[in-house]
């Protein structure tokens, strides 16, 4: 008897993660299609509408029975992250527009029991909107729209959020790349930025702008730190008259090495970005601030590492050996 229960059971099972599969395959199958037509050269209003369909096809996704289950990134025009303590899935895109501008689309998913009645909520790209990037704090309603490619969680004294690294296609001529702190209010209700930025106490969200036709680095990785304990110095010699009268050499002064501690340690590491004509390839104070002329400096690698609730920057950091990370290194989407 216990035997039969048992089979009937995994049958059971496999007959529901059948049906399961063939109710998602057609709805993949048309997702696909919308962000192949998103990310092909097509008309503004053609990846419009396609966009339009996308969206309307993932919110009937959202209140079916399985929906958190759907396999989202097998989509590959759309950015699909798990938190890593599975709280919420986020869902990612952009579009391409005809004038070498970008607007973003994105939701935030939670499971049943995460927030009640709340499956979703949907992100509204109100870049324009967003007058002070670098400081302000936002919510789903006014974001500063990004494809993000990383979700870091960095709980401190039983307060959770999160970190996204994420890539902002912006104009022919700059992209930018985005550190947001992600947290969440007690309804389930996302709120974008927070001053948890020690290099700049009124900071909360971390931008990058450079130039369009170069690549930036910008992950969360393990990366050796070497921190400087006590600096060199030199120590002079003593001389007394005493010592000159009787003609004594006088001792070479003594150099002491600085002391310097090893650490390795999660941070997110990034490029330095420097100004640079493209005609002599060399640094260039006066294009301070135009950021079309921006480009990483060779080898040369800042990080911010977590502590105490905060992110601290830390300069010249040794990233030629990186630990082995199975995570896909991301590449800037095809839009």
């Amino acid at each position: 008897m216990r035997y039969r229960l048992l089979l009937f059971f995994a049958l059971a099972i496999l007959v529901s993660a059948a049906a399961f599969s063939q109710n998602s395959g057609w709805k993949l199958d048309s997702l696909k299609l919308f962000t192949n037509t998103i990310a092909s050269e097509n008309p503004d209003f053609k990846k419009y509408e396609a966009n339009e369909k996308l969206q309307l096809l993932l919110e009937k996704i959202f209140s079916s029975e399985e929906y958190y289950k759907f396999p989202y990134d097998s989509l590959k025009k759309i950015a699909a992250l798990t938190a890593p303590d599975n709280k919420f899935k986020l869902l990612t895109w952009g579009i391409a527009k005809e004038n070498g501008t970008y607007e973003y689309f994105g939701y935030i998913v939670f499971p049943d029991n995460q927030y009640g009645l709340k499956k979703f909520i949907k992100l509204n790209d109100k870049t324009l909107e967003v007058l002070y990037p670098e400081t302000d704090i936002t919510d789903h309603n006014k974001w500063f729209g990004a494809i993000y490619y990383d979700i870091i969680p960095c709980h401190y004294q039983g307060r959770k959020q999160y970190t996204l690294l994420g890539w902002k296609g912006n104009t022919t001529l700059t992209t930018k790349k985005v550190v947001e702190i992600l947290t969440f209010r007690s309804n389930g209700t996302p709120v974008f930025g927070k001053r948890l930025f020690r290099k700049n106490n009124k900071a909360t969200r971390h931008i990058f702008e450079f130039s369009a036709r170069t690549s930036m680095l910008l992950r969360y990785e393990s990366q050796t730190m070497h921190t400087v304990v006590r600096p060199a110095k030199t120590v002079r010699s003593s001389y007394s008259k005493k010592d000159k009268k009787s003609n004594k050499a006088i001792a070479a002064d003594k150099k002491v090495a600085a002391k310097v501690k090893t650490t390795r340690a999660r941070m997110i590491i990034f490029d330095r970005l420097s100004p640079v004509d493209a005609r002599t390839s060399k640094y260039m104070a006066n294009l301070e601030g135009q950021y079309q002329f921006y480009v990483p400096e060779t080898n040369i690698y800042d990080a911010f590492i977590f502590e105490n609730g905060r992110w601290v920057f830390v300069k010249d950091v040794d990233a030629r050996n990186p630990q082995p990370d199975k995570k896909k290194k991301f590449a800037p989407p095809q839009l």
